[in-house]
């Protein structure tokens, strides 16, 4: 019980604290950098800024996508959890990557199973990010083979996403295994109408 109590209490917005994350997200929606919420704050001191900022992180109401990069959570029960799509935090995690491989395809219809990690393809590389136990990878391309990718919006946000086409080349190009070629195959024989095999 006394554990609750405490949630509840962390939970509670003072005045200011809920004025100040109704106009941050008026102002710039859902997901905001480190100097966004900075210049929001009505104090010149840095380090109050900080505080202020580590107390409404520390209580739920803004969730650490990246270092400098927040999403303001919108209600109680989304407090201290990401809501935003697996494909836009993989795009805020490495601008200009697009998600490939099976989370492309489960984009599209082709993959059924539970995804615990998305791959993304980008010109440049990328350390795995964790974020609520769930994997972000990255795999370094060159320009010759960064195509093949379509942008989508979610909730207001946009991601890439590559075609069903790119994605089981990436599948063949990137993941040389024997369940690579497999899953290809898999999906190429069962929908022969809904993907160019020109």
């Amino acid at each position: 019980m006394k554990y609750r109590k405490e949630a509840m209490t962390k939970a509670v917005l003072n005045d200011t604290q809920r004025e100040f994350l109704e106009e941050l997200i008026v102002e710039h929606s859902t997901v905001v950098s480190y100097d966004q919420l900075s210049a929001s704050i009505p104090c010149d001191d840095e380090a109050a800024k900080r505080r202020f900022v580590s107390q409404l992180t520390r209580a739920g109401w803004l969730v650490r996508i990246k270092k400098g990069l927040y999403q303001v959570a919108g209600d109680i029960a989304s407090l201290g959890t990401l809501t935003l799509s697996n494909y836009v935090i993989a795009q805020f995690l490495l601008p200009g990557s697009y998600v490939s491989f099976e989370a492309a395809l489960q984009f599209h219809g082709l993959h059924d199973q539970l995804m615990r990690s998305t791959t993304s393809v980008a010109l440049k590389q990328h350390a795995t990010v964790t974020l609520e136990g769930y994997l972000y990878r990255f795999v370094k391309t060159t320009e010759q083979y960064y195509f093949g990718f379509e942008e989508h919006t979610f909730a207001g946000q946009p991601a890439r996403i590559a075609t069903v086409e790119k994605a089981l080349i990436d599948m063949v190009q990137f993941h040389r295994s024997g369940y690579s070629a497999d899953r290809v195959l898999e999906i190429l024989s069962e929908n022969q109408h809904n993907v160019d095999q020109g």
